[in-house]
């Protein structure tokens, strides 16, 4: 009985090594895309039935930005794909800003999660601030550090923060 168990726990050794040596060979790293396009504009519209907001991003006069932060992701686990991401916008004409607290309303930002265990739902944020100044014709330098608004008792706040440059 003895021998069998050292046989089979040797054989789990051998096995989870070879998952190791694989795992590290098909996953792919967390990526961040930080961009931002002009003539967009972040559409608000009140759902009554889900008693929430809903955002779209449309054609519109304003400069949109986009964070989108998306986690690693390996062939052989499945449902382990996930991304977040962070919107907001600004009028066309300025090159530097600051939105702090119940100003950060106005940019009309929201966060979601995607993934096979979060459900999109997107959350608005008037906690924190928003900072951006113009470096060149196509970037901008984008300080964030904000808290989420919770839509269920449930939900956890999540605090957002990131500094990084932006491009269209």
């Amino acid at each position: 009985m003895k021998k069998i168990s050292l046989i089979l726990f040797l054989f789990q050794i051998v096995f989870l090594s070879c998952d190791n040596i694989n795992d590290e060979n098909n996953c792919q790293p967390e990526t961040t895309l930080s961009k931002w396009e002009s003539e967009k504009e972040i559409m608000l519209e009140f759902n009554e039935a889900a008693q929430r907001n809903h955002y779209q991003v449309a054609n519109g006069n304003k400069l949109v930005f986009n964070y989108i932060h998306v986690g690693a992701q390996c062939d052989d686990i499945i449902d382990d794909e996930w991304a977040e991401v962070l919107i907001f916008q600004i009028e066309n004409d300025i090159e530097e800003f600051e939105f702090v607290d119940d100003e950060i309303l106005t940019t009309n930002c929201f966060y979601f999660q995607n993934g096979a265990w979060a459900f999109g739902t997107q959350q608005n944020v008037k906690k924190g601030f928003i900072r951006g100044e113009k470096i060149s014709v196509n970037t901008w330098e984008i300080n964030v550090n904000i808290e989420t608004n919770t839509i269920n008792q449930d939900e956890p706040i999540r605090n957002i923060e990131f500094e990084g440059k932006f491009t269209n």
